[in-house]
């Protein structure tokens, strides 16, 4: 009873006070308002930055799966025509010559992480090597994981990474068994994969060192991870999360790692054929960066908005007089409030794709001109427009939409070199600007395009690309150049879209696909 009639006497002397200073309870009001929006638009923004970066994972994963699957489809043609090069000449005691040692490089030319091809006897030595000729006579792989598995019958075996004891280099491997004409084994064949590729393969496609790549067995192995592979080298991922699904085909999940306790978003997806697993992680803290950036922006936002209104609101009670004055500083504060939004928006990265937003876009493209500029080399602008997304978005939804500007942002990045520009222009379309030698620019332009029109073509849902190129003078503006490739882009949906057009200075537009 007592703490009831305490509640209602601090109830009483709280309406009190507001009685006798009204400005106390509209500026009370104001917080109230103001930190509930603030905080639900925070939350909501959250939300959406965890649902995006789930989303780029999991199609990382893909890449990283679909990256493993070529790479060792390579290396099993490798060693399918080197088996067959042995039983052709009649057994590993017949190709020590010259000539099997021209055959075998040209199989390793063929793969693409290729570190070498070898042929190693039952004991471990090797009897042939594509790297030198003669193979080095002091090495021994006997007591190598994939020389084991290959001698004990295994027909194909992918193994942990390891480091070479000819290059000292980090490389995993892909064996075979080499059975004589009676049927036993008498020696192994191996296709060495350099894992230093794997780093270049994802910087060529302009992913950051934010987000970890490996290929790991079914059996919990690592047979290959970027970053810091030489931290993790004989360990086992068994205990990881995406081993209690044995029977999934791909999958998300958000828990600690059991190689660091780093809380990371990761994504895997088998790759049945081969026996492992593409996976792809990005860490809690870095996925959750940009969203923290923009609470920061916000809350400065708030308190400035509330210090405005408060501000303002104390004017007012003070001196009628001066309301229309407050009135005016009002609004020029929520005016220059929606101008610094806009520019914030503007200049940061556009939050669904990760690409460069419109504004930065334009920075850096200013920059890259004056870099061309400088070295003589010409600038080329790419305009690209999808075509049918509309159609995706009215049958499907806005969530596939989004997708598929996703997945248009990754078939970019996947088309680039690194030091090449990639940018969301706005809606549904996309911006490139590369620099390209003047003596070379139209094969290389048109080997870029055919690239781009053909990865966006694999998205799906209908969806292709009508492409417009400018390639200019970097001495000219890129404000002259987006026009242009503005024009010729409208020409290739003129044509017939999914395809690309060139504008060329000296002959007008000229149609390339």
């Amino acid at each position: 009873m007592q703490s009831i009639l305490s509640r209602r006497g601090a109830l009483l002397r709280l309406r009190r006070t507001f009685q006798k200073n009204p400005q106390l309870a509209v500026i009370v009001m104001l917080c109230v308002v103001l930190g509930a929006s603030t905080g639900h638009s925070v939350y909501r923004d959250y939300q959406e930055t965890v649902r995006q970066q789930r989303a780029i994972v999991r199609d990382l994963s893909r890449v990283a799966a679909a990256h493993a699957r070529n790479t060792l489809q390579e290396a099993d043609n490798a060693l399918q025509q080197t088996l067959g090069l042995v039983s052709a000449a009649g057994g590993i005691d017949q190709i020590n010559s010259l000539d099997y040692w021209w055959r075998i490089k040209s199989y390793a030319f063929n793969v693409g992480d290729c570190q070498g091809v070898w042929i190693f006897d039952r004991s471990g030595k090797p009897v042939l090597e594509s790297s030198t000729f003669p193979a080095p006579a002091n090495v021994n792989s006997s007591d190598r994981d994939f020389f084991k598995a290959a001698l004990a019958g295994q027909r194909f075996y992918v193994s942990t990474a390891f480091k070479s004891r000819v290059s000292g280099k980090l490389v995993y491997g892909v064996s075979r068994p080499i059975h004589a004409r009676d049927g036993h084994i008498e020696g192994v064949a191996l296709v060495a994969l350099r894992i230093d590729n794997l780093n270049d393969f994802y910087a060529l496609m302009s992913f950051d060192s934010r987000f970890i790549f490996g290929i790991y067995s079914n059996d919990g192995r690592i047979v290959a991870r970027t970053p810091d592979m030489d931290a993790v080298l004989g360990r086992s991922v068994k205990d990881e999360a995406l081993y209690q699904d044995r029977d999934g085909q791909s999958g998300m999940y958000d828990l600690p790692s059991p190689l660091d306790h780093v809380q990371r978003i990761t994504g895997w997806q088998r790759v049945p054929e081969f026996g492992v697993i593409g996976y792809a992680a990005l860490s809690h803290d870095l996925a959750l960066r940009p969203w923290r950036v923009r609470t920061l922006t916000t809350a400065l936002e708030a308190a400035i908005t509330l210090a405005v209104l408060v501000a303002a609101v104390l004017w007012g009670f003070r001196a009628t007089v001066r309301e229309s004055q407050a009135q005016r500083l009002l609004r020029e504060a929520a005016l220059n409030q929606v101008r610094i939004i806009d520019e914030l928006e503007t200049a940061q990265q556009d939050a669904l794709t990760g690409l460069y937003g419109r504004k930065l876009m334009m920075e850096q493209a200013e920059r890259k001109r004056q870099q061309a500029a400088e070295r003589n080399d010409c600038l080329v602008f790419m305009l690209l427009d999808l075509d049918g997304f509309k159609a995706v978005n009215d049958q499907y939804g806005h969530d596939t939409g989004d997708q598929v500007l996703i997945a248009t942002a990754a078939a970019l990045r996947a088309c680039l070199r690194p030091d090449d520009l990639a940018g969301r222009w706005g809606g549904d379309e996309f911006v490139v600007a590369v620099s390209v030698s003047p003596h070379t620019a139209r094969a290389q332009v048109d080997a870029i395009a055919r690239r781009i029109v053909q990865r966006v073509g694999e998205i799906g849902y209908g969806i292709s690309g009508s492409l417009g190129i400018a390639i200019f003078d970097a001495h000219i503006s890129i404000d002259l150049a987006t026009r242009r490739a503005d024009a010729a882009m409208y020409e290739a949906k003129h044509r017939g879209k999914n395809g690309f057009v060139i504008w060329d200075e000296s002959i007008g537009l000229v149609a390339a696909a």
